[in-house]
C-alpha cells in the first residue's frame, strides 16, 4: 500500500517539479492512498478488540508505530520540500555512524561531541550543494571578525564566498 505513494514521489523527482508542484501532485494523489492505509492499520491495531494481529509480533509492533507516527507521516502533503521518509538524512549521517566506534577513544571526553557538531556543519553544507571545504575554510576565517549581526552570513544556507 506504501509502494504507490513513492511512485508519487519519483513522478515528481523524475519530472523535475518545484516544490509547490510536487505539494500539489501529493495532495492530488496521495490523500485518498493514506486513507485506505490509515483505515487498514486502524483494522489490524493490536490494541483493538478481535484484532488479528498479536501486539508483540513485529507486524503489531511495526502497526502500532506507524500509527504513532502517523501525523509526522501525512505532513509531508503540507509542503512539497518535505521528504516522505528519512532516507535522505540517514544516507548522509552514515559515515559518521559507522565510523563512530573507531572515534571513541579520539583523545578528550569532550571530542565526540565536537566532532558530532563538526559533522552536522559539513553535512549541512554538502545539502545545501556547498563544497563543505570551501565554506569551512571561509567561514572559520570570518568568524572571528563577525558580531551577532553579520554572523548568520556564514551560516551553510546564508552563505555567500568573499574573496580571500
Amino acid at each position: 500500500m506504501i509502494a504507490p505513494l513513492y511512485g508519487i514521489e519519483k513522478v515528481a523527482r523524475e519530472s523535475g517539479r518545484s516544490p509547490e508542484a510536487r505539494k500539489d501532485l501529493r495532495q492530488q494523489h496521495a490523500p485518498a492512498i493514506l486513507d485506505l492505509l490509515y483505515r487498514r492499520l486502524l483494522e489490524l491495531n493490536p490494541a483493538r478488540v478481535g484484532s488479528p494481529v498479536l501486539p508483540k509480533s513485529p507486524l503489531g509492533k511495526a502497526i502500532r508505530y506507524m500509527l504513532s507516527q502517523w501525523e509526522s507521516l501525512v505532513r509531508y502533503l503540507e509542503d512539497g520540500r518535505y521528504e516522505i521518509d528519512t532516507n535522505l538524512v540517514e544516507n548522509a549521517i552514515r559515515p559518521s555512524c559507522v565510523g563512530k566506534k573507531n572515534w571513541l577513544f579520539i583523545g578528550h571526553p569532550d571530542a565526540g561531541w565536537r566532532s558530532a557538531v563538526t559533522y552536522s556543519l559539513l553535512i549541512t553544507a554538502r545539502r545545501y550543494r556547498l563544497d563543505p571545504a570551501a565554506w569551512l575554510s571561509d567561514a572559520l576565517r570570518r568568524t572571528p571578525t563577525c558580531t551577532q549581526a553579520t554572523l548568520p552570513e556564514v551560516q551553510p544556507w546564508n552563505w555567500k564566498p568573499q574573496a580571500a
